[in-house]
């Protein structure tokens, strides 16, 4: 739960209407205890989620914490649930934004990674676990590799259920049904970047904006990110004035 919320950075109160409005960010490494092994939780569910689970826990915790609308950032696995979530429920998602958006066909090299990381792990006395590890998360930057396997340790063995749940999803069938505004932000070095155009001619509103920079845009260029992200919210507040 608190790599779910980590990433919620503003609540609000509009005069007079009584709901809240949330900025957060569905992550695939860590989601809730009831749902996803990560380390600590006190309960593992007895079978893999399946992609419409996944959305409908997250909705659980909005509930939880009385949230009524919500503005979702998702990245990768975290933007496939947030089109998820935002299909399923569009009177309480306002809008998205999608940092790659995971189409996958059957045969492409990011297919073949998600494959092979489904292979889950154990502890071995060589520590060989932690090598196969670090060779499936491929970033350039050897700190942001670092914490991005530190985070698959963490999560556990049956860490990639996740990824897998929305790896199996034809998003392709989920992203027409997002009636909600879409900013389509990512690196010029995103490994999803190919997939981007063919996202953005399946949703109804969507802006495309490509920054330089790597896979985790907003790792590398977070001021600019933060700036793109502000600016597209109040662009749609003052849309939505007008309507």
């Amino acid at each position: 739960m608190a790599r779910f919320w980590s990433c919620c950075t503003r609540r609000r109160t509009p005069a007079g209407c009584g709901c809240r409005s949330c900025l957060c960010s569905p992550s695939g490494a860590g989601c809730t205890p009831s749902i996803h092994p990560v380390s600590g939780c006190p309960t593992r569910p007895p079978r893999q989620p399946s992609f419409e689970e996944y959305c409908d826990v997250f909705f659980e915790a909005l509930d939880r914490l009385g949230i009524v609308e919500v503005n979702l950032i998702g990245f990768h696995t975290g933007a496939g649930f947030a089109v998820g979530m935002a299909s399923r429920a569009p009177g309480r998602v306002q809008s998205l934004v999608l940092m790659g958006v995971p189409l996958f066909d059957p045969d492409d090299e990011n297919m073949r990674r998600s494959r092979a990381a489904r292979a889950g792990w154990e502890p071995d006395p060589e520590g060989n676990y932690l090598v196969r590890l670090w060779r499936i998360v491929t970033f350039p930057d050897l700190w942001v590799r670092h914490r991005e396997t530190t985070d698959r340790l963490l999560a556990g063995p049956l860490a990639w259920w996740a990824s897998a749940a929305v790896t199996d999803t034809d998003l392709r069938g989920v992203l027409p049904r997002v009636t909600c505004p879409v900013l389509l932000l990512s690196g010029s070095k995103d490994f999803m970047l190919a997939k981007q155009e063919e996202a953005a001619t399946l949703l109804r509103q969507a802006t495309v904006v490509v920054l330089p920079g790597e896979t985790l845009i907003a790792d590398d260029k977070p001021a600019e990110v933060a700036r793109r992200v502000l600016g597209f919210l109040p662009a749609l507040r003052v849309r939505r004035a007008r309507e």
